[in-house]
């Protein structure tokens, strides 16, 4: 008895190992796809004077990519490479993330009260002969405005004098302007990889590879839910395996279908982040018998979107008429969709352009996949309708 009970203990314990959905991969067994995005990018380090930047949505592995880069760099490199990261917060300034990378470098820091320039930061890493992956993640939440102008002046400076270090800048952000205001100015030696949600094939990988370490199995069509409903996201895609896989092992099986998923799709609409449970239902609530905000909602995650997620309100007629029953024109939700992007129903769509030209999408794009699952638990829509993402 207590030998089974520790059994089933230890599938739950490498399945915890196997599914990440709560932090960014930080191993190369843990990483799958990506495999151009990761090229790119080596070939970037790999030559003298070239920069990077990664960007795209919150939640594509832009994080996941850059933890894993020295590991998939080692066959390339010498012993003498290291790789470094510094996180970045709203008060972050560009003192304080060269600061950080010298310490870890075992290299003096300078005193918060002296000036810190892409001069002083050229002078040190010129003498270094240490190859130097030198990694800012989360870039897009500084908010002084002179650091972007200093980091590009620094990626500049290190690029004209050829020293063996590459600054790799990951962000949010729909493209490097957003990120880099100043990135004209160093085009010629800045890689830009737009990061874009994973494709299918790549989330079933995550979903298989992490099963088979934990010794367990999962059917196609299960994998195919789960990577469905995903979205493009990784998080669900480890979210919904772990779930899974705890379903499985809860009725003593090591073996994951469809059933094991709709448990799984329950347990994470369950215990969400309070934070989306509280914009989910900020968007949806009214008082009125007829609310059709979780329609219009549900038919904008079912709509189709430009690369960087956008949708225009014709996009979501169609997913609508699927929803309701019958077709409806343009002007009898628009203003829900409209209502949807104000701060009293939560703000959980983004709105951008300008009038009878809009554009929209989910202000947190984890927010989708979460309206999907409640669309799917309501009947409302059946898997089938879920568009792949294109990439």
């Amino acid at each position: 008895m207590v030998k089974e009970l520790f059994r089933w203990e230890n599938y739950e314990a490498e399945l915890t190992k196997a599914f990440t959905p709560a932090s960014p991969i930080s191993g190369r067994a843990s990483f799958h796809g990506r495999n151009a995005y990761m090229r790119r990018v080596i070939n970037a380090v790999n030559q003298v004077g070239q920069h990077v930047v990664i960007y795209g949505e919150r939640g594509v592995g832009k994080t996941s990519l850059a933890n894993v880069l020295a590991i998939f760099l080692e066959p390339f490199t010498s012993d003498n490479m290291i790789s470094i990261k510094v996180n970045c917060f709203r008060e972050t300034t560009y003192a304080r993330i060269w600061n950080a990378f010298f310490r870890s470098m075992g290299l003096p820091e300078r005193d918060r009260f002296e000036p810190f320039t892409p001069a002083d930061v050229l002078t040190e890493l010129r003498n270094d002969p240490r190859k130097l992956i030198l990694i800012v993640d989360e870039f897009d939440r500084i908010e002084n405005p002179d650091v972007d102008a200093m980091i590009a002046d620094t990626i500049k400076s290190l690029s004209d004098f050829a020293v063996d270090t590459t600054i790799v800048v990951v962000g949010v952000a729909d493209d490097v302007e957003d990120l880099i205001s100043e990135h004209s100015s160093i085009d010629r030696c800045l890689v830009q990889i737009h990061l874009p949600r994973m494709q299918a094939d790549e989330l079933a990988q995550i979903v298989e590879q992490g099963m088979a370490s934990a010794e367990m199995t999962i059917s196609p069509d299960a994998i195919a839910e789960i990577c469905t409903i995903s979205n493009g996201l990784p998080h669900f895609a480890h979210a919904l395996g772990l779930a899974a896989g705890r379903a499985a092992i809860d009725s003593q099986k090591t073996f994951v279908d469809v059933a094991e998923v709709d448990e799984a799709v329950d347990s994470l609409i369950s215990e969400s982040q309070q934070s989306i449970l509280a914009s989910f239902d900020a968007a949806v609530a009214s008082p009125r018998r007829q609310n059709y905000y979780f329609h219009v909602l549900l038919a904008c995650a079912l709509a189709p979107t430009d690369n960087v997620g956008y949708f225009r309100a014709r996009d979501i007629r169609d997913p609508y008429a699927e929803i309701m029953g019958r077709r409806y024109e343009i002007p009898t939700f628009v203003g829900h969709l409209h209502r949807l992007c104000e701060p009293v129903r939560g703000a959980i769509l983004h709105r951008f352009g300008e009038s009878h030209n809009f554009r929209f999408r989910f202000t947190d794009p984890m927010m989708q996949p979460f309206v999907l699952m409640h669309g799917l638990k309501r009947d409302l829509v059946k898997l089938s309708q879920v568009r792949p993402v294109d990439v």
